[in-house]
């Protein structure tokens, strides 16, 4: 992960970024990459070049305070499509290095941990849990989403 770094006061102008003369700003970069910048700290998202971590943080993050079993159900769908494009690069791999390699390994791992995130998930909009009178129906669905990833990574 690169280190951020934060300017409180902007010499000059980054149109591309929407930072003016005087903004404060935060800014980080990753070997043989362009400077990134942003107004806001970066997201976990935004410090890696894994497109796979990328992604699922993303997800993560995404996860409200309360959710619905409908919202459950597409937060689901979105694994099962990082869950197929993991299964899809280790498709590609030729087959010795599917089970002998780090990166297969690697592969398979994430593909198992996301599956019964999914299982986990689905299981939830069959069975929720009960509602106490402190917590909603809602807020415990998403407590209990958040509870379920298996620390895929």
């Amino acid at each position: 992960m690169p280190r951020v770094h934060r300017v409180t006061r902007a010499r000059k102008a980054y149109p591309a970024f929407g930072i003016e003369k005087g903004d404060s700003y935060f800014w980080w970069k990753f070997r043989y990459r362009a400077r990134q910048m942003s107004k806001t700290y970066p997201r976990r998202s935004q410090l890696t070049q894994s497109p796979f971590l990328s992604e699922l943080w993303d997800i993560e993050d995404g996860i409200p305070s309360e959710m619905t079993p409908d919202e459950i159900e597409s937060l689901a769908g979105e694994l099962e499509s990082l869950q197929e494009q993991c299964q899809d690069s280790l498709d590609n791999m030729p087959e010795a290095l599917q089970d002998s390699s780090w990166s297969g390994e690697l592969l398979t791992e994430r593909i198992d941990q996301l599956e019964e995130w999914i299982e986990a998930l689905r299981e939830l909009v069959y069975n929720p849990p009960e509602a106490t009178e402190d917590e909603t129906q809602e807020e415990l669905l998403a407590e209990a989403a958040r509870d379920a990833n298996p620390g895929v990574g």
